[in-house]
């Protein structure tokens, strides 16, 4: 990950945001991901890879940002489908939209 924050941030980040992903159905959050993942690299044209936003077996989540503008559109692209989405899964959105929107650039 070229953008995020110390080490030890992201990884409290990923702990908190495991905790949360276990009191949503892992199906709904399966379908939002792909769905703001698709949307964001749409928003970036990012055909390299830049921006990963998936649901991986176990209730876990995998997330990167190659820079800033891959952070904005992820961020975009959550706001995008907000509304859209069912209350548990918006209040796990609203996690990670908060930690993307406060990443630091690690690497200038």
């Amino acid at each position: 990950m070229k953008f995020g924050v110390e080490r030890k941030g992201f990884e409290e980040a990923m702990r908190e945001l495991d905790k949360l992903a276990k009191a949503v159905n892992p199906e709904e959050l399966v379908y939002w991901t792909k769905n703001v993942e698709a949307t964001a690299k749409k928003l970036c044209e990012d055909s390299k890879n830049k921006i990963v936003f998936k649901h991986i077996e176990g209730k876990k989540m995998e997330f990167s940002v190659e820079d800033k503008k891959s952070r904005d559109c992820l961020v975009k692209a959550i706001e995008s489908h907000f509304d859209s989405m069912p209350f548990f899964v918006q209040g796990y959105f609203s996690v990670v939209k908060y930690r993307l929107a406060n990443l630091e650039q690690l690497n200038q």
